[in-house]
């Protein structure tokens, strides 16, 4: 079973199967997905209520910093 199990996830990589196996390495897989899905559920609510994210006006980024994140192809709004 745990053969098939590892086929499936090399077929289906975005389908999630660690609830099939009862570990804390699974427990913990488990709890970080919850989070990002919570974190994204929220983002949109407060996009729904017309709340946006705004960057703090304090902080002060270098020339270069700022220049390397302009310029980062994985940097996604």
């Amino acid at each position: 079973m745990r053969l098939k199990i590892k086929e499936l996830q090399a077929k289906y990589p975005h389908v999630d199967m660690t609830q099939l196996f009862d570990s804390q390495r699974a427990e913990d897989a488990r709890r970080t997905l919850h989070k990002k899905a919570f974190a994204s559920y929220k983002a949109f609510e407060f996009l729904k209520g017309g709340v946006t994210r705004t960057a703090s006006s304090g902080s002060t980024k270098s020339e270069a910093k700022r220049r390397l994140e302009e310029n980062d192809p994985y940097n996604f709004p």
